[in-house]
């Protein structure tokens, strides 16, 4: 069981990693903008 949750977890990463990885190609500036805004909440 604790496999499985490890396996969830991982794709939960992977996925905000291709997030991440789709924001880069646009301005440094914005991913920070979006970064503060999310610390903001």
């Amino acid at each position: 069981m604790e496999h499985q949750h490890k396996k969830a977890n991982t794709g939960q990463t992977n996925t905000k990693h291709r997030v991440i990885a789709a924001y880069k190609p646009k301005s440094m500036l914005h991913t920070q903008k979006l970064s503060l805004h999310k610390l903001g909440k």
